[in-house]
């Protein structure tokens, strides 16, 4: 039987593997997929962007500081130094004659007012009355239309800088034909904005699946903190990809939204972390991620609070964000993953899948601090390093968070399966199929806290010895499975049969009269005397019955005790009989 178990559990263990080795192949065929949607779609983005509209960057004569600089290409022009803030940036070229009677000139800002004008008429302006009030001039995309009578005509574009540093590089400008103005800004940002409403759409999902779970009191803190932070971080990808815009043209509210968003995000994924099962074991290391989270939420509330009082804005409490996430990313790698101890081998199927994908979302995080940095202090409008990773890990995280789930409940219905199965093992007697004498100990204890009324039967078979020694141990096992075939279909379908040990058995009926009880115990002879017409031995035995109302405790013991004394008191009598 050992050998038996032995050799069920290797074979568990390789399909354990074998499923291990399927879903590795599923998750890279998944983000395989994902990778090349992603590249087709940018692809398809960046092909209707430049076949409905026309670069518009080389040409310009810019002016700042006191100097003037010709022929300029916005994409090439470097600044010589940080712009303070209302430092001012005029840039002027000639409408083209040519020009298209309804186009619209696609500026991108950061940070900064805008005024576009034609000699005698404004034709676009935006953030000078924000600015003057002391508020957050947003950042984004403005469609200033060109009017058919500027055609061959100066425009002026002026840009002030809101802020310290607010931008540091002159962006992409395109004409564009106003029919399909919105059409090719949906095109360019399709990518994006289809990851940032597919985060937002599954996050939601995730929070209704986990909402959904408490009702049934199961623990879903882990499925409302990834719920969240998929939440913030599409809320977030699609504020900074400005494809917010297709919804709402208040730059400023976009802003602060796209800052908010991405404060939050550290704080559920942190919470995420934290409860999972192997942080559990190290009270410490919880603690000090606790310390991290406590951090981020004291960081966002004051955020919150010195931003809308206008005493300091978000984008000024940027580089602490950075810091603090910095120090969230050490933290984790150093509390949650780092190897134990006392058991170095802590690290399950699930848990690999479960820190890969946080680490995916922490790497990618990373990653957007150092480009974020580079691209603002470098000074470069290079369009392909101003795309951010951070969804791409989100998505990543996301598949192997949910692989992990996958492996946790089928790890988990696989102990279920084995305990049961050792519980029937240890709850069954080998040789007759019945209950064991430990389920009658489980019995007993439910017994005592139970209001039901129980009649235990205590049962001794006659003659096992002389069985055994006259024709055999083997033949004695046939005795006891005889004696287990006449008494079985006697056990009442919510009561107890077990074989206590050797040639003892003990029946237990619950709110069953006495009368009846013996009724049943007649019907049990009666198959026994049929078998002993044509078996080589006599099947009988002995019994006492006592009822739970004759000892004033509720103690099963003594219940069983007592009945285990009455067949003895029959055994005596029988032999006093022969």
């Amino acid at each position: 039987m050992q050998g038996l178990g032995l050799k069920m559990n290797e074979n568990k263990l390789k399909i354990i593997e074998k499923k291990w080795r399927e879903l590795c192949i599923l998750v890279a065929f998944l983000i395989g997929l994902l990778l090349v949607a992603g590249g087709l779609m940018f692809n398809y983005g960046k092909h209707v962007d430049q076949m409905q509209s026309k670069s518009f960057n080389k040409g310009w004569t810019i002016e700042m500081d006191g100097k003037t600089y010709e022929e300029q290409d916005l994409n090439a022009f470097r600044f010589s130094g940080q712009l303070k803030e209302g430092d001012e940036v005029v840039m002027s070229h000639r409408i083209p004659e040519d020009l298209n009677w309804n186009s619209a000139l696609r500026v991108q800002t950061s940070h900064s007012t805008i005024t576009a004008s034609i000699p005698g008429r404004i034709l676009y302006t935006y953030g000078e009355d924000v600015f003057v009030k002391g508020g957050m001039v947003g950042s984004g995309y403005h469609m200033i239309q060109i009017p058919e009578s500027a055609r061959g005509k100066i425009l002026t574009i002026t840009m002030i800088s809101a802020t310290d540093n607010g931008f540091s590089c002159l962006y992409d400008m395109r004409i564009i034909s106003g029919e399909v103005a919105n059409q090719v800004f949906g095109a360019d940002h399709l990518f994006m904005g289809s990851l940032g409403i597919f985060l937002i759409e599954i996050g939601f999902l995730i929070l209704a699946f986990s909402f959904l779970s408490m009702i049934y009191a199961k623990k879903t803190i882990a499925f409302t903190m990834v719920g969240l932070s998929s939440i913030f971080m599409g809320t977030w990808t699609l504020c900074v990809t400005k494809t917010i815009q297709l919804f709402s043209n208040d730059l400023t509210f976009n802003l602060e939204l796209e800052y908010m968003s991405l404060f939050l995000i550290p704080l559920p994924v942190i919470g995420l972390i934290q409860f999972t099962r192997r942080l559990k074991a190290f009270s410490w290391r919880k603690s000090v991620m606790g310390i991290g989270a406590g951090l981020m939420a004291v960081f966002n509330i004051l955020s919150w609070v010195l931003h809308f009082t206008n005493l300091v804005h978000f984008d000024h409490l940027l580089p602490l964000f950075h810091i603090l996430m910095i120090l969230c990313v050490v933290l984790a790698a150093i509390t949650a993953y780092y190897p134990s101890k006392k058991n170095p081998h802590i690290w399950s199927h699930r848990d690999q899948f479960l820190a890969a994908g946080i680490f995916a979302l922490l790497f990618s995080g990373l990653f957007e601090v150092f480009r974020y940095n580079i691209q603002k202090f470098l000074h470069t409008s290079n369009h392909n390093f101003s795309v951010t990773l951070i969804p791409l890990g989100m998505i990543v995280f996301l598949i192997l968070m949910g692989i992990s789930f996958a492996l946790d409940r089928f790890e988990e219905t696989r102990e279920t399966a084995e305990r049961e199965m050792y519980k029937k093992i240890a709850y069954t007697d080998t040789l007759t199929g019945l209950g064991s004498r430990l389920e009658a100990e489980e019995a007993f204890r439910s017994l005592d806290t139970s209001t039901d009324t129980y009649i235990m039967v205590s049962i001794d078979l006659n003659d096992l010895k002389k069985t055994n020694d006259t024709y055999g141990h083997l033949m004695g096992d046939h005795f006891i499975i005889d004696f287990a075939k006449a008494i079985q279909s006697e056990k009442q379908e919510e009561g107890i049969l077990s074989r206590m040990g050797g040639d003892e058995f003990l029946l237990i009926y619950l709110n069953e009269s006495e009368e009846k009880v013996r009724e049943r115990i007649k019907r049990v002879e009666e198959k026994c005397r049929e078998i002993s017409r044509d078996a080589i031995y006599n099947l009988t035995f002995a019994y006492g019955l006592a009822i739970s109302p004759e000892k004033t405790e509720r103690n099963a013991e003594q219940i069983y005790q007592l009945a285990d004394a009455r067949m003895y008191e029959m055994k005596k009598a029988m032999k006093a009989e022969k």
